[in-house]
């Protein structure tokens, strides 16, 4: 079986970078053409991506027969000289850029159902991105050199750390009190919401994967909004998630013909 640009690329940074294993799933996931074993593989991964060193991000690439190692070319943008005065008797240049603002939802990676919850389950991202190399953890974002950062407005945050979601869901299991979930479970409320917004406006190949490919995330919220999770919503302020409008009156998404629900308890 010959391998893609993609996977070569993959190897090279990851050998580059003195790790050992490599997952892919394209070589990883059992390819069945019957789909009969592909929900229970679904159900799973994100405990591969959940307990992953680090995870290559080919934002860039269109297809997996492309080069993500590759010369990005510099934008062309106008320069302004501005000179001033330091001192009496000193009057240096200042140079200023004009700025475009980079908008990593219109990378094709992003465009995508199945990378959502690859990206946000991840401890660690290194992003080949279309303007630069990025890295991204639970913390902190940076492009290569620290050059300058301004995340999309309506980017999802990071998860909050392993850590930080079980000292939130011992909290509840303690004191289950209705002032603790306004206190504690409301901010996840809203980080979840904001998942399914993004995810609504990304695209699957199989209709049947529109629940699992969200299932790994669903997994991880439900100490925290569960137990009761119906596609995509908690019973915990059930009313609230179902006010919903269409993002635009141009874009309009199908209702699967057929999917699989799952219930995701911890």
């Amino acid at each position: 079986m010959s391998t893609t640009r993609t996977i070569r690329d993959a190897m090279k940074v990851a050998k580059n970078l003195g790790f050992t294993y490599l997952w892919v799933d394209a070589l990883c996931i059992i390819q069945d053409p019957n789909q009969s074993k592909a929900p229970k593989i679904l159900c799973v991964i994100h405990q591969i991506y959940e307990n992953s060193s680090l995870t290559i991000v080919a934002a860039s690439i269109t297809s997996a027969d492309r080069s993500f190692l590759k010369v990005r070319a510099v934008p062309k943008r106008k320069t302004f000289k501005i000179p001033y005065r330091l001192s009496q008797d000193q009057f240096p240049i200042i140079s200023i850029q004009e700025h475009e603002q980079y908008d990593d939802l219109k990378e094709p990676v992003n465009k995508r159902a199945r990378t959502l919850q690859e990206q946000l389950l991840s401890p660690r991202l290194l992003i080949y991105a279309s303007h630069t190399l990025q890295w991204q953890c639970s913390t902190t974002t940076c492009n290569l050199g620290d050059s300058y950062h301004a995340p999309n407005l309506s980017a999802i945050p990071r998860l909050p750390a392993i850590a930080q979601r079980s000292e939130f869901a011992r909290k509840i299991r303690n004191e289950g009190s209705r002032s603790t979930f306004a206190e504690t479970v409301h901010p996840f409320l809203q980080h979840w919401m904001r998942i399914v917004i993004s995810y609504s406006n990304r695209s699957v190949t199989l209709e049947s994967d529109k629940l699992t490919a969200l299932a790994g995330l669903a997994t991880v919220f439900s100490p925290l909004l569960g137990p009761n999770y119906f596609a995509g919503l908690w019973e915990k302020s059930f009313l609230q998630q179902l006010c919903w409008q269409p993002a635009s009156d141009t874009a309009f998404f199908s209702r699967p013909t057929s999917a699989l629900l799952v219930v995701s308890v911890r």
